[in-house]
């Protein structure tokens, strides 16, 4: 796990500030911790996950993190997220959960772009970017993403969890929600690792 790759803010309004558990179980799950304010618009480009209250509004980033909302049991999120944090679970719950979401290492895609240029090799990450992101839309909208051919994919550029998701639903029709969430995961990666190239 690269630990730079998966650094996380946590956005810093009251409601998480009385909740110290939400950092540890954060650290204990595998990702780097910063804080920052709601309307950080540096911290909020430069991280993978915001975890932010989930009665206020929305967290602003520029759609490439993740997005985590704190609540309490049963309640519902006032904007769209990832994925939901019960307050009152233990700091084990929580971190077990968030281990699930940390970033897939990108470090097959630097060997690849060593071997065959940037000129070469880049479109056809951007390629697999937008592929996640289309698989994401049709699922949303109900309908069943080309499951043998995001296991191909993915698997290709190396990353092997969503790989391995993927060849589940296309094997059984099942387990859709482990095959979303690894492309989401896969798909911040994959954005971050072109900032770094890019930069």
């Amino acid at each position: 796990m690269n630990s730079e790759q998966n650094a996380s803010a946590v956005i810093s309004i009251p409601d998480i500030l009385a909740c110290p558990h939400i950092p540890e179980a954060l650290k204990c799950a595998g990702w780097t911790v910063q804080t920052a304010t709601q309307d950080d618009q540096t911290a909020a480009a430069s991280i993978a996950l915001i975890v932010a209250c989930g009665e206020t509004g929305a967290p602003k980033g520029d759609g490439n993190q993740l997005i985590a909302a704190l609540i309490d049991k049963a309640k519902v999120a006032a904007f769209p997220t990832d994925l939901l944090i019960d307050r009152n679970q233990s700091v084990a719950q929580i971190a077990k959960m968030l281990s699930l979401w940390l970033l897939p290492d990108t470090s097959s895609l630097t060997r690849m772009v060593e071997m065959f240029g940037q000129q070469d090799f880049l479109p056809v990450v951007r390629g697999l970017y937008g592929e996640l992101d289309r698989a994401l839309a049709i699922a949303e909208k109900g309908d069943r993403p080309d499951a043998h051919r995001l296991a191909g994919l993915t698997g290709t550029l190396g990353f092997a969890a969503a790989s391995a998701a993927w060849q589940v639903v296309d094997q059984s029709g099942c387990e859709m929600q482990t095959a979303l969430r690894n492309s989401k995961t896969t798909m911040v990666a994959i954005h971050r690792w072109l900032q770094g190239m890019e930069s």
